[in-house]
């Protein structure tokens, strides 16, 4: 991998770029959110694995036409912004594990009818999970691991039934399974 140190202010100008990846960059500092304004045709977003420090920039949130946001393995701190629930309409593919993201788990993400793929684990969330997400119709795999999660199991999450793989361990979450979950068949 080669070193980028930060993303240039000058790639704002990339106004046509649909792919951006820079996993593994040696990118540090904080997420500058002006360099993504433009970006209004970016569909790919991947910035994994980096020094990245601070909060996460609201103008990511305005990139409507985003569809895989990965920004595990960096230092990023704060909540998810509300704008990224109201935007993103077409995400299917969510990944900030590995961070130091707080708060409780945002009922908003409900709002993101094509999420297929739900990544929050290793952070400091806080609460319990969001009945909201039942909604989520489509979504496969949620891992929530080693966050301070609390409460019982939503018997609501019935209706995800084309959830495969479920991942919980490292919370405060207590109860029993509920009966309901024998409708989510596609659990592996």
């Amino acid at each position: 991998p080669f070193q980028v140190g930060s993303i240039p202010s000058e790639w704002q100008n990339l106004t046509k770029m649909r792919n951006l990846a820079l996993s593994q960059c040696g990118i540090t500092g904080p997420l500058q959110g002006s360099i993504f304004q433009k970006m209004t045709e970016l569909t790919t977003l991947w910035l994994d694995d980096n020094l990245i420090y601070g909060p996460l920039p609201n103008e990511i949130g305005e990139l409507s036409n985003l569809r895989f946001l990965v920004l595990k393995d960096n230092i990023l701190t704060g909540t998810i912004p509300e704008i990224y629930f109201e935007n993103l309409s077409r995400l299917e593919y969510f990944e900030v594990f590995n961070n130091i993201l707080t708060g409780s788990l945002p009922a908003e993400i409900s709002k993101l009818s094509r999420l297929r793929y739900l990544f929050v684990s290793s952070n400091q969330f806080i609460g319990s999970l969001p009945q909201s997400f039942e909604s989520l119709t489509n979504l496969e795999l949620f891992y929530a691991n080693e966050n301070q999660l609390s409460g019982s199991l939503p018997s609501v999450y019935k209706s995800l039934m084309n959830m495969r793989d479920l991942q919980l361990r490292g919370n405060q979450i207590s109860g029993v399974l509920p009966p309901e979950w024998s409708t989510m068949i596609e659990l592996e």
